[in-house]
């Protein structure tokens, strides 16, 4: 960010505004009414462990990047006849109806055998099972006392986690929470919108995007937030967590992401470039070749970022990947077919940058198609025509390419002159007009004509021809400028500028 854009950041009317809601979040936290700690909850003490057998890590999962997708409280494994995902299920289920039920008082949580079995149990009611899918690997070299206390102690694990968890929510049900949660809503509020302010200012300054992806994302999880702290919204905003917002946060958070990581790449190649350039020297051929291999860089790495973001969300919401790209069938084969012509797309545009075969501005031919080059991708490049159209052509279809502009040029200057003319003296007169016009325009012309000669001998007229070799993308204007000196001159001399001319009979016959 240069000197005048910070000056008219600081300006700006959303740098008050974001003053303006910092000072009211804080406000807003100052008013709030206190909220009591919540009292230590004391473990329930493990006994039946092993110092010399190493158990499980006692602490909540994870709840990973979308705080809609909490897991459960501990991890449970799934057996023959039911999944983990099935057994996790059934878990919060029924946790979700203990938290609806029980107020701000916390439940009596405490570890039972049950015959063999450790259990988990809530108010006397059992609700947890220790399996031995549960236990460490180790668990089949013990004995089976051991395996029993082993058991017993992830038990008294996962009674802690509960039991913690619980004391969180009856606090959340206190009458003295519930009236600090308004104001809760309202810091929330105002750190989203100062959020919001914050992303449209880092993406139109720095970005050079509108930034919707950043800025919903930080809706997302201002609303992720007001209802995970909210007793009653928490149990529905975990069930759409899991379901319909995982895809949604997901997609944006991953969306916002490579947005950012895309927009600073390119903002490092460009000023990659720009130091290269000032190190080097800014010749008029090196700006054009490092101009035409930033415009296809910065497509490369946007295809990559779009194939490498479609990817990662597939992968995030649990979709099979593999079976995605190896699919068979119709699909399948229409992938193949067009990703055949995309990768010949892309090895010419590779080809293209590597061997330099032209470059923005550059004026080409190929084929039928013919123009400056505007654009360049390593999948087409588009041109410029003479009648203004703009014309993209895949770069598979550009085999053969004649550049009218790499490194010098030759204009090619012709001039028909009638027979009553001499040619000696119609040579001499061009080529005083081709000197002094060198002398002049010596930025446009190289050096002295290479050929000035009779060129043809036509029915009604002498062709001159005179080839100068020029600057690139300098023939026209010197072809232009000669053809206005040589008939200006020609015609001083009194060097008469033949036109075609067409000999007609009529044939009268007398009516017989």
């Amino acid at each position: 960010m240069n000197r005048a854009t910070l000056l008219s950041v600081l300006k700006s009317k959303r740098l008050w505004a974001l003053l303006f809601l910092w000072i009211a979040a804080i406000t807003v936290a100052g008013l709030a009414p206190d909220v009591p700690e919540r009292e230590e909850v004391p473990e329930y003490p493990i006994e039946h462990s092993y110092r010399d057998l190493p158990l499980p890590e006692s602490k909540p999962r994870e709840m990973g990047l979308n705080p809609f997708d909490q897991p459960f409280l501990f991890e449970v494994h799934g057996t023959p006849k039911m999944s983990a995902k099935q057994r996790e299920k059934i878990l919060w289920d029924e946790y979700h109806q203990i938290v609806k039920d029980m107020g701000d008082r916390v439940p009596l949580v405490e570890v039972d055998t049950h015959g063999t079995l450790a259990v988990v149990k809530v108010d006397g009611e059992p609700f947890a099972t220790v399996l031995p899918q549960d236990c460490p690997d180790y668990r089949s070299e013990l004995s089976h006392e051991q395996q029993n206390r082993l058991e017993l102690a992830i038990a008294e694990q996962w009674a802690n986690l509960i039991r913690e968890d619980l004391a969180d929510e009856a606090e959340m049900r206190s009458p003295q929470y519930l009236a600090a949660y308004p104001y809760i809503f309202a810091f929330l509020f105002l750190v989203a919108l100062s959020g919001h302010i914050l992303a449209d200012l880092f993406s139109r300054n720095v970005l050079n995007t509108p930034g919707w992806s950043l800025k919903l994302l930080v809706w997302l999880v201002f609303l992720a937030l007001v209802c995970l702290l909210h007793p009653v919204l928490k149990p529905l905003s975990l069930a759409l967590g899991q379901t319909a917002l995982k895809p949604v946060f997901m997609g944006l958070l991953i969306a916002a992401f490579l947005n950012v990581v895309y927009h600073l790449a390119i903002w490092g190649l460009r000023k990659y470039i720009t130091a290269y350039l000032a190190q080097r020297g800014e010749s008029e051929r090196r700006v054009q070749r490092l101009r035409t291999i930033q415009q296809g860089t910065n497509f490369l790495l946007a295809t990559m970022t779009a194939v490498g973001g479609v990817a990662w969300f597939l992968f995030a919401i649990g979709l099979p990947l593999e079976q995605f790209l190896t699919g068979a069938g119709v699909a399948g084969i229409v992938i193949g077919v067009v990703g055949r012509d995309v990768l010949l797309d892309y090895f010419y545009g590779f080809s293209i940058l590597t061997e330099d075969t032209f470059g923005l501005g550059d004026w080409i031919q190929s084929g039928n198609y013919f123009g400056e080059v505007v654009g360049f991708q390593l999948r087409a490049t588009q041109i410029r025509g003479l009648d203004g159209a703009l014309i993209t052509i895949s770069n598979g279809e550009l085999r053969t390419v004649r550049n009218h502009t790499r490194h010098w040029s030759f204009a090619d200057f012709k001039i028909r002159v009638s027979y009553r003319c001499p040619p000696e003296r119609a040579l001499e007169l061009l080529g005083e007009e081709v000197a002094l016009l060198t002398r002049e325009w010596p930025e446009k012309i190289l050096k002295e004509p290479d050929i000035l000669a009779v060129q043809e001998l036509t029915e009604d007229a002498m062709v001159l021809w005179v080839l100068v070799r020029t600057a690139p993308k300098a023939q026209w204007a010197v072809k232009r400028e000669l053809n206005k000196r040589a008939l200006t001159r020609f015609r001083e001399e009194g060097f008469e500028m033949p036109a075609s001319r067409h000999q007609v009979w009529v044939e009268d016959k007398a009516e017989s």
